[in-house]
């Protein structure tokens, strides 16, 4: 069962945006046929250089902005490149040069390669330097697992605040990244609900409980659906047709009936949703802002 769950982890990925901030701004180019995933700008620390000392007076801010693009209209991809850019507000054309990027993760060095630089004039001693660089999805989901990530360009060091990390690991999301105690949470989830009272209406419904071969055959027969619940707050009760099948983050195979199922999601203090689905093979993403009741 754990390792059908695991395979739903990917349909989770239409839930990016109640997961985090949803800094991502999604865009489907339909000429050139490519989608676009671009974070939000985020501003990062003070910058310092020489071991310290303040570098506002040259570098008066310093931004972020991250992304990448893929073929098609998707909502979830693996990129052949991210690409990561740092945004200075400067005084004069202080990182100009190609700089390496250089990276501590958690205190670990690595690199993000050497950096593209540009500028604009924006007014007297009012500038703006860019510096583009491209890195591995791979490293991305580094960035998204850290808890610290310090920047070096050139001679110049930053660390990456809350707000940056938040945005990379919402992109990170669109690549089908979760962090893991919300796949940990999700599998305990989903195993509880084996033995839950929407089980026990599948097995007197069915006659038998299907094994995870015949729900994928269910599923690619269109007889069924994958389906995934996840709610902000977590924790909220998941009903189907009435009957209890667990709390949020929750995924299980929805099967098809002679009439629509419902799923019922519900949180004390927090409105109740109701939701009707007819299962056709199609993953079913359900992701809730629930709101709260009126006091």
């Amino acid at each position: 069962m754990k390792d059908n769950i695991k395979r739903f982890l990917a349909a989770l990925i239409l839930l990016a945006p109640v997961l985090s901030l949803a800094q991502t701004e999604t865009t489907f180019d339909r000429f050139k046929n490519t989608t676009h995933f671009m974070t939000k700008e985020t501003p990062a620390s003070n910058v310092t250089f020489d071991g310290g000392k303040d570098a506002s007076v040259l570098i008066h801010h310093m931004g972020m902005v991250v992304g990448f693009f893929c073929e098609g209209q998707v909502d979830t991809c693996k990129p052949a490149r991210v690409e990561l850019l740092f945004i200075a507000r400067t005084s004069d054309w202080t990182m100009k040069g190609g700089n390496p990027v250089n990276l501590l993760i958690d205190g670990k060095p690595a690199t993000a390669g050497k950096a593209d630089w540009d500028g604009q004039v924006l007014g007297a001693e009012n500038l703006v330097e860019y510096n583009d660089t491209n890195i591995t999805p791979e490293l991305l989901v580094q960035l998204a697992e850290a808890k610290t990530v310090d920047v070096q360009i050139g001679l110049f060091e930053f660390s990456l605040t809350d707000a940056n990390l938040g945005s990379i690991r919402d992109l990170a999301a669109h690549m089908g990244w979760l962090p893991e105690a919300i796949k940990k949470q999700l599998i305990e989830n989903s195993e509880a609900g084996k033995t839950s009272l929407a089980a026990a209406a599948q097995l007197a419904q069915d006659g038998h409980l299907n094994t995870p071969q015949e729900l994928a055959q269910l599923v690619q027969s269109g007889q069924a659906s994958k389906t995934a619940v996840i709610t902000v707050p977590q924790g909220a009760e998941v009903d189907v047709d009435g009957n209890k099948l667990g709390v949020t983050p929750v995924v299980f195979v929805l099967i098809k009936r002679e009439t629509p199922r419902t799923i019922t999601v519900k949180l004390t203090g927090y409105k109740t949703v109701e939701k009707t689905f007819t299962p056709d093979g199609k993953t079913i993403p359900v992701a809730i802002t629930l709101e709260k009741q009126a006091q």
